[in-house]
């Protein structure tokens, strides 16, 4: 079943679509990170010492995407600001349109409820871990070879600090997991809330809703998928803890509406 869900979001060319939008709009944050460069504007007037620009230019890792490098952070906000709702028209939102063509209806006279719920969920985290972390990835590519010579280096508050300064490089690949992870949970749950409530404008509504919650408080879950920023673990804990228990909530609720149903 979590083969079949795979294989229809790949013949399915809107959702392909934004899959390409979703990633592309990730790595063209590199090019307005270089564009508002030092390293930019040597490459147009080649007249000043080399050391110097590579001196005022970042590295790769805090140059790249998560690092919100860019002068107003255009792209972070479009893609972390709507999150949910990228990964509820991916992958979600499937148990909409079975249900709205009786699909699901007929899907459970084969499979057991519980069963079909977990496939779903499973499938929407893996589309959901997938997508962010090509985006990412990608994007990281290409800040490697863009800033190999940058020496300016970000670095994190309390306890990661050491870990920020010393291997820069890991602490972005840690961080390049933790938001694929989170962007997978996401989709999972937002799926999980599609059981809850089946229809459209709702469910769109809702998971925009808790997703502002989750961002804009004082534990916002930005802390725990931004590198090299001064919100240490006093901030990023609480912030997990907080995030972890509104996705589990969703999904006990999408378990027990479909065990009344």
């Amino acid at each position: 079943m979590i083969k079949c869900e795979l294989l229809a979001l790949f013949y399915n060319k809107r959702k392909l679509f934004v899959i390409g939008m979703f990633i592309a709009i990730i790595c063209f944050d590199a090019y307005l990170v270089y564009r508002n460069s030092f390293l930019y504007e040597y490459n147009l007037h080649p007249v000043y010492d080399l050391k110097m620009v590579y001196e005022n230019t970042y590295t790769p890792s805090s140059a790249a995407f998560l690092s919100g490098a860019s002068k107003g952070h255009i792209p972070q906000q479009i893609i972390i600001w709507l999150l949910p709702l990228y990964f509820l028209f991916i992958s979600s939102d499937f148990h909409l349109r079975e249900v709205k063509y009786n699909n699901y209806q007929l899907l459970q006279i084969r499979e057991k409820t519980n069963k079909i719920y977990i496939c779903k969920l499973i499938s929407s985290f893996l589309i959901g871990f997938c997508v962010a972390f090509i985006g990412v990835l990608i994007n990281y590519i290409i800040c490697l070879i863009v800033f190999r010579n940058g020496l300016v280096q970000k670095i994190s508050a309390d306890g990661l600090t050491f870990l920020s300064s010393n291997n820069p490089l890991l602490t972005y690949v840690f961080y390049m997991i933790i938001f694929s992870c989170i962007s997978g949970l996401v989709s999972s749950s937002m799926t999980a809330l599609c059981f809850v409530v089946p229809l459209k404008i709702p469910v769109y509504t809702a998971s925009f809703g808790v997703w502002y919650f989750m961002i804009s408080g004082k534990y916002s879950i930005t802390y725990l998928i931004q590198p090299f920023i001064e919100y240490g673990l006093s901030y990023m804990i609480p912030s997990f803890l907080m995030f972890m228990c509104v996705v589990i909530i969703i999904m006990i609720i999408g378990y027990l509406k479909i065990k009344r149903s």
